[in-house]
């Protein structure tokens, strides 16, 4: 048995034949035709290739409308981001409103964003605070020593101002230490070792 290139019908076919010498001394030729099965052969071959152009088609156009998702997404971020690096604390990043993966790291951003505004608006209000309450002791020892220092006063005058201005700067040092103890707290760092008190 083999293949074989055979005349068929006036045409020269693949076949698979399978030769017999009988016992008269003829010989039986007995084959099949393979061009179906070549024919079927074709088809799934030609039916891979497409399958694999369709694929490399659908990869290519897949990728190409990912990159332009995420660059939209990842543009809005960026955009916001820099609006928000140059002073603008109030911008949030705008929601796409497709509940994705992408809105829902926008939506935590957003959160963070809002987290470091009010620390910042709480930072804000405390140094305006602080201010305040330097500012008011500043100037009442600065009166005093103006007032000291222009009208002339006994000794023991001279002497009540300057022990009144000490005691307003000590205060004023005071209230410094406790800021510095209150942002090393804040920060994890400590300065000095903490003591045991009686509360």
């Amino acid at each position: 048995s083999s293949q074989q290139m055979v005349v068929r019908d006036g045409s020269a076919v693949q076949g698979y034949l399978l030769t017999q010498n009988l016992l008269d001394g003829s010989v039986l030729i007995v084959g099949r035709d393979l061009r179906d099965q070549q024919a079927i052969e074709s088809l799934v071959r030609n039916a891979g290739i497409t399958t694999i152009g369709i694929a490399i088609m659908l990869l290519i156009g897949g990728t190409f409308v990912f990159r332009q998702e995420l660059e939209r997404s990842v543009g809005a971020i960026r955009t916001t981001a820099a609006r928000i690096a140059s002073g603008s604390l109030e911008e949030r990043v705008e929601l796409s409103g497709q509940n994705d993966e992408f809105d829902l790291l926008k939506r935590d951003i957003n959160h963070m964003l809002d987290r470091i505004q009010s620390l910042m608006d709480g930072v804000r209000h405390v140094s305006d605070t602080i201010a305040h309450d330097l500012r008011t002791p500043l100037t009442r020892v600065l009166l005093r020593l103006r007032r000291a220092g222009q009208s002339p006063g006994t000794p023991a005058q001279l002497q009540t101002a300057v022990d009144a201005a000490t005691i307003d700067l000590e205060e004023l040092a005071s209230t410094f230490e406790k800021l510095l103890q209150i942002a090393e707290t804040e920060s994890g760092a400590q300065r000095m070792p903490f003591l045991p008190v009686q509360l």
